[in-house]
This record gives structure tokens, sequence and C-alpha cells, in this order.
């Protein structure tokens, strides 16, 4: 179902197997990756996002029309998140909630639940992968996580140092890392929509500001083509939180 996708993707949307980075590429990317985990704070405030509630309003246009969305999303670790939506347009209000749990996905609206469709939760799972391990950066340290650079690149008139990302069960992306901060600033992935065509999807990352010891960007621009640009910005932050299970669990 298209529309449990572009809710799950405005929130935050056929496997790929990576080529294995030879030793001197894994450990150029991750010098990188250190960087950017230092100025986010160190190890320590970085692995505290492994179970957090992040709460954001965005703001999105379609056919002309503003679509206002506040969310609430639950997260821990790469397979679980909860997203609390209420969504506005031209004054009327909907409620939605939509859950990924591993490989399985559903979502709420009114007092109607359905499963995902054959494909849709995988697809959200890769949407949300990229912008995820953007900030959780000691995920991308594992042994299931092969690493190469992709050398300096301009994103908005600014240096930037990308990184290629392989990891088992998920397709390959790409996150660029500040030059001079080392923050990450952007990130590129695919997926495969419900129509069965790959779909590209771009988030830009900006003013960081520290939250807690704890240095995150608070603007994230979400582009997807069809759906078109979302514009988030984070209101609260909550990191160590202890999440229940329930939180992940369909009724």
């Amino acid at each position: 179902m298209r529309a449990m996708l572009r809710a799950a993707l405005t929130a935050a949307i056929v496997l790929a197997p990576g080529v294995p980075a030879c030793a001197d590429e894994q450990s150029e990317a991750l010098a990188v990756i250190d960087k950017a985990i230092k100025a986010m704070g160190g190890d320590q405030k970085v692995d505290s996002l492994k179970s957090a509630i992040y709460k954001a309003k965005g703001l999105a246009k379609d056919g002309g029309q503003d679509i206002q969305i506040e969310a609430e999303v639950s997260a821990r670790g790469l397979g679980q998140y909860r997203v609390d939506m209420e969504v506005n347009v031209q004054g009327q209000s909907r409620k939605m909630l939509v859950v990924l749990n591993g490989e399985q996905g559903w979502m709420k609206t009114m007092d109607r639940v359905e499963d995902a469709p054959n494909g849709v939760a995988a697809a959200v799972q890769q949407a949300f992968l990229g912008p995820r391990t953007a900030t959780l950066l000691s995920l991308l340290k594992d042994k299931e996580t092969k690493l190469s650079p992709l050398g300096e690149v301009k994103v908005n008139d600014r240096p930037t140092l990308g990184i290629k990302v392989a990891r088992k069960d998920f397709r390959e992306f790409d996150l660029y890392f500040d030059k001079e901060s080392g923050l990450p600033v952007k990130c590129e992935t695919r997926i495969m929509n419900p129509n069965g065509q790959e779909e590209g999807i771009e988030y830009e990352f900006s003013e960081p500001k520290e939250i807690n010891g704890l240095k995150h960007f608070t603007k994230m621009v979400l582009k997807i083509k069809g759906p078109g640009t979302v514009e988030f910005e984070l209101s609260e932050l909550k990191a160590n939180e202890k999440l229940s299970d329930d939180l992940f669990t369909k009724p």
C-alpha cells in the first residue's frame, strides 16, 4: 500500500549485495566515522541513541496543499520503529500509527489496522536505515558493515567526505559528512516502491545543536520522487529510553 509507504517515509521511507571494501578503504572510511562520533560527543553519547524517542514537526506540499505533520518516533536498534503521527490538511486532522518490527509492519488509521503488503516493510526499513545510522554511527563499525570512501563531494557548496555503506540484508546507501566539522549532512538511498520500481530518496541534515551533551541535527529535509519534499524540525530528543516491547506489538 503506497499510503503506508508514504506515511512512514514522511516521518523521519531486493537485496543488493555490496562489494567488500579492501582494508585500506575500510580504514579510511572508519576514520571519517570516528571523527563524526567525536564531533557528536563521543561513543557513549552516540550509543545512547540505540533506544530513543524523537519528536518533530514537518511540512509537506502536495498538489498545492500544505500538509502539516506532527510525529513522535520511537526507535530501538535498526529494526524496530513506532511512528505516531497527526496529519493536518486544510484544517482536517487525522491520526495515524505506523509500526515496523523486523520484517513485520502494520498501520493503524482511526480504528482500522492493516498489515503492510509484501515488500513495503522492507522498503520502509531501507528508507529509515540511512538517517538512523547517520547518527547511530557506532553501528557502522560492526563486522556486518562494509565501508568504502567516495572521496570529497560538494553538498550545498560545502566540501564533504562521502562513504558508501554496504550492510547485510539492506541495499547500499551513501552518507556524507562535513569535511570541517565531521558531522553528517546528507544521505542517499534507493528503495523498491509498491509498483516494483526503484525510487531515490535523499535526506539533508542541518542546524546541529547540543542536546544533553549530544550534538544532533535539528532540521531534516526529505526528498522523495512523487511526494516531493518534506521539511522536518526536531523539537525533542530523548536518548537511553527504555522502550517496552508492547510499543512494537500489533494489537
